[in-house]
């Protein structure tokens, strides 16, 4: 799946909340500047946009830089 934030590639599928607005991966293995990854799935973010920490430890969000 892609948008204006990036692309996910995901081999064994992505956990979609019913709002759309929210997926759901296990827990990452690598992160870099521009990308995430973990078992079988990779999350590149597109320019001027930025991986972050989330509110829960272990959780990472995709957002646009300010």
């Amino acid at each position: 799946m892609s948008g204006d934030w990036g692309t996910l590639e995901a081999d064994e599928g992505v956990l979609v909340s019913t709002d759309g607005r929210t997926r759901r991966l296990p827990e990452p293995v690598r992160r870099g500047d521009t990308t995430i990854s973990g078992d079988g799935w990779t999350l590149e973010v597109a320019p001027g946009w930025v991986i972050r920490e989330g509110a829960r430890p272990g959780d990472y969000e995709v957002v646009k830089r300010r």
